[in-house]
């Protein structure tokens, strides 16, 4: 059991960013994901993590994560690969991504309703746990609008 950071990345026009995780990855190789994630280090917050991995794995300036991160919910999930307790963010960036480390092979922004097809189309080719983030993101964002 360990604890993991998951940005949620979007930008000004609402768009997620959904990358395509490594082939050498060792939990989800190959899949694309809708957060960029990475485990809490020992005497790291969650907000700490997440800071480290934008950068990390897409670039951005730890000045600007560390300003505009935003915490949404702390979750438990359990899967055959993964068992953690993930606190998940949401960042918002117009900024180039570049991906830095060999964590991430490409991405790119796509809007909900293409994200929601693909999903739909064949939802095994996303990360389960980021399946599940965005899912409670979704369900989050209704109860506000209500």
């Amino acid at each position: 059991l360990g604890r993991g950071a998951y940005v949620l990345v979007f930008n000004s026009a609402g768009q997620l960013f959904v990358s395509q995780r490594s082939k050498f990855k060792d939990c989800y190789p190959g899949c694309l994901d809708v957060t960029i994630s990475g485990v809490v280090n020992q005497g790291e917050e969650y907000a700490d993590t997440a800071v480290r991995e934008l950068q990390e794995e897409i670039s951005i300036p730890l000045q600007e994560s560390s300003s505009n991160l935003q915490q949404l919910f702390i979750f438990p999930y359990e899967d055959a690969t993964c068992h953690v307790f993930g606190c998940a963010f949401r960042f918002t960036w117009d900024g180039p991504v570049t991906f830095a480390d060999a964590e991430v092979e490409s991405g790119r922004f796509m809007s909900m309703q293409e994200l929601q097809q693909l999903l739909q189309d064949d939802p095994e080719q996303f990360t389960p746990v980021g399946r599940h983030i965005l899912g409670l993101y979704v369900r989050q964002q209704e109860q506000h609008a209500d």
